[in-house]
């Protein structure tokens, strides 16, 4: 990984972020501000990322504990998943910048989601409510939220939106059989969005 590469995105993604908000407090119309700074931002996409062909099935997992996100990120690896761990999901860009997801038809981020529920930003369940509104292209029955703890609430909301539920300390044998699931109904003809720094 080239990490000049991706402090580069980084920095221009926060100057960015900035910009929208002092427009915004400047007394721009809103309207006027996102589409000003979804065509910078449109531009930076194509400059730094790429769109890679990729048989092997890529998985998303989110989770502010650093060792959770460390088993899991070795697991799926060495289940021969392509991983991208995180503890903050801004690693999803449209999420991060308060946009709709600018993948194509066919083009996705990842095949397989799973997000802590207890994260100091945004709860698990909130943040998949939230992609699902941005139209993420990660079918919602290959989402997961895992948690030790969950309310009655986020079990309903959970269930009513269709996403899988693991309660910590997560069965391994159970999250694999689940997430075979999920690669049995990838479509072959998808590509992954890479990062180019990848």
């Amino acid at each position: 990984m080239r990490n000049s590469k991706k402090n580069e995105l980084e920095e221009v993604l926060r100057i960015a972020g900035d910009i929208r908000k002092v427009l915004r407090e400047s007394g721009v119309p809103k309207s006027e501000v996102d589409t000003a700074i979804d065509q910078v931002m449109g531009a930076i996409n194509k400059a730094f990322y790429c769109i890679i062909y990729q048989d092997k099935a890529r998985v998303i997992v989110i989770d502010d504990e650093e060792i959770v996100l460390r088993v899991l990120k070795m697991h799926f690896e060495n289940q021969g998943y392509d991983v991208i761990a995180s503890v903050d999901p801004e690693v999803c860009d449209a999420f991060f910048r308060d946009i709709q997801c600018l993948n194509p038809p066919g083009v996705m981020c990842g095949d397989i989601l799973i997000t802590d529920n207890q994260m100091p930003r945004i709860r698990g369940i909130e943040f998949i409510e939230s992609q699902l509104q941005r139209d993420c292209k990660i079918s919602v029955e290959c989402k997961a939220v895992m948690s030790g703890n969950f309310k009655q609430e986020d079990i309903e909301r959970i269930d009513k939106i269709g996403c899988a539920r693991f309660e910590k300390p997560i069965s391994l044998v159970i999250l694999d059989a689940w997430a075979s699931h999920c690669v049995s109904r990838i479509d072959k003809s998808r590509r992954l969005r890479g990062l180019v720094w990848q």
